[in-house]
């Protein structure tokens, strides 16, 4: 990994820098940032992510600044299947190849956590991420206006 760049655990003191991010790379997909509804999560990383057996990754620049995140959530009782959310890029440093480092290490980290499937939704727009996801296994289940797809792993 480029050493200008570190991918650390979140945490809530983190929460503000995580929050301004996705503020601004909603809107690039034509969403709206909605911190009492689909972001409320954001609210407690922590108790949201690592505290239910999950995990909420940053990558950060040399200098503290957040660009990216990726997270996992279980998805069901048994910990087996994990939902992969909320993995953004900030929109300056797209095209370094940060997302494969983000989701090479989370799905290493799906594994530690002992999880069997990962599963996602995202945009149909959103077709640099899908290739992103093929390209690493995953396969969509289900098509849509949004698109589900899924991973098994070893």
């Amino acid at each position: 990994m480029d050493k200008s760049f570190i991918i650390r655990t979140a945490t809530n003191r983190d929460r503000d820098k995580i929050t301004d991010l996705v503020k601004r790379t909603l809107p690039e997909f034509d969403y709206v940032y909605a911190p009492d509804t689909y972001e409320s999560d954001l609210a407690n990383i922590e108790a949201n992510y690592t505290q239910k057996g999950g995990a909420f990754e940053v990558i950060e620049t040399f200098d503290s600044d957040i660009i990216g995140t990726v997270a996992l959530q279980p998805a069901d009782a048994d910990n087996n299947t994990c939902w992969l959310k909320r993995m953004y890029i900030d929109s300056n440093y797209r095209g370094l190849k940060l997302g494969d480092l983000l989701l090479k290490n989370v799905l290493q980290k799906a594994v530690k956590l002992h999880f069997k499937v990962v599963c996602l939704h995202t945009a149909r727009s959103m077709s640099a991420a899908i290739n992103l996801f093929k390209k690493y296994g995953f396969v969509i289940k289900e098509e849509g206006d949004d698109i589900t797809m899924s991973k098994k792993l070893l």
